[in-house]
């Protein structure tokens, strides 16, 4: 994997404590189970698959899976085993600034929030996705949040170890996102 998308998911997996909206700080009751210490074995192998059913034979240390097609069963098969040692690790990948209307909480998004297409391959630019993705103005936290919060609740009750926020580093297609 590029060094470019490792250096953005480490910003990302700290982007929630230093903003202040961590799975406690987005109004979960009781706040995330005591964390458990980040592999510091290097090199990690990564296994980043955001569609399909995950294999759980392969000996990756990470996964990085969708929340919404990623179920208890597949993760609690992914977690930590034996087999893999102690590393196994599970991220959760969330869209923070984009708008995908396939998914679904995609109703909860205001429409004032939402941007311009959001390129098929993220930040390198390309083409708008058929599938409608847009990009979200991330600076309203007053209207993102409820939605984010739940996600990321989504992703404590996947028992995943990690959130990867994506798109939150996007302009949005207008103007005035800056």
């Amino acid at each position: 994997m590029a060094r470019r998308p490792l250096a953005r998911l480490a910003v990302a997996v700290l982007l929630p404590p230093l903003t202040g909206c961590g799975l406690a700080g987005c109004g979960l009751a009781g706040g995330p189970p005591a964390p458990r210490p980040w592999p510091s074995a290097t090199p990690l192998s990564w296994q980043w698959q955001l569609s399909g059913e995950p294999d759980a034979t392969v000996a990756a240390q990470v996964f990085v899976l969708d929340p919404f097609t990623s179920t208890l069963e597949v993760t609690g098969q992914l977690a930590p085993r034996r087999l893999f040692g102690p590393y196994r690790r599970l991220v959760c990948h969330l869209d923070a600034g984009r708008y995908e209307p396939t998914r679904p909480d995609a109703e909860r998004f205001p429409p004032e929030i939402i941007g311009a297409g959001s390129p098929d391959t993220g930040d390198d630019g390309g083409a708008p996705p058929a599938d409608g993705a847009r990009w979200l103005d991330i600076r309203r936290w007053d209207l993102l949040r409820p939605v984010l919060a739940d996600r990321l609740r989504l992703c404590l009750s996947k028992r995943f170890d990690a959130v990867a926020f994506a798109g939150w580093t996007a302009t949005g297609g207008r103007p005035d996102f800056r």
